[in-house]
């Protein structure tokens, strides 16, 4: 059967042209190339290597969380050893606990102050020292309660703040 013969016999059977035979032919000769190139060059001893050494590190990990965390093994069991040396620290906690806002150490000018000296104050970050510093530029601030005019200020906070705000 001749080469010819063939390929009209399948445009015949499936309606299609000799161009778009070819170019079907093209790619799956390609597929079958690049799929033996890449099975047959595959060299796994790089792959192994990554693996092994992912491992050693996850291992030593779990060794350091075992000895200052809880004292237990990879599957959760008590390690007897840390238990009787009484070795077991207790780890840093993976959120620390808030600290304390530090007061400002003197009184507050509200008509002056920058953003971060408003931040001092108890009760007031950067959205509220914002607000602050946008409503103090078309309304300064005659007295220390008009602070309240302020969005977000109420009379609890401005109670807290008191003693850190005056108006010059």
């Amino acid at each position: 059967m001749k080469k010819g013969h063939f390929i009209n016999q399948i445009q015949t059977m499936l309606g299609v042209t000799k161009n778009e035979i070819y170019f079907v032919t093209l790619i799956l000769v390609g597929l079958i190339i690049g799929t033996s190139i890449k099975f047959f060059s595959q060299d796994d001893s790089d792959y192994i290597n990554r693996r092994n050494e992912i491992y050693r590190a996850l291992d030593s990990l779990a060794e350091v969380n075992k000895s200052s965390y809880v004292g237990t093994d990879l599957k959760g069991n008590p390690d007897t050893e840390l238990a009787l040396g009484d070795t077991i620290i207790p780890k840093e906690k993976t959120f620390p606990s808030r600290q304390k806002k530090e007061l400002p150490s003197g009184k507050i000018n509200i008509n002056t102050a920058s953003i971060t000296e408003l931040m001092k104050l108890p009760g007031v970050g950067e959205a509220t020292a914002q607000k602050i510093i946008e409503y103090r530029k078309n309304n300064p601030f005659n007295k220390p309660e008009d602070i309240m005019n302020v969005k977000g200020i109420g009379e609890k906070k401005f109670e807290k703040m008191k003693p850190y705000i005056v108006v010059k």
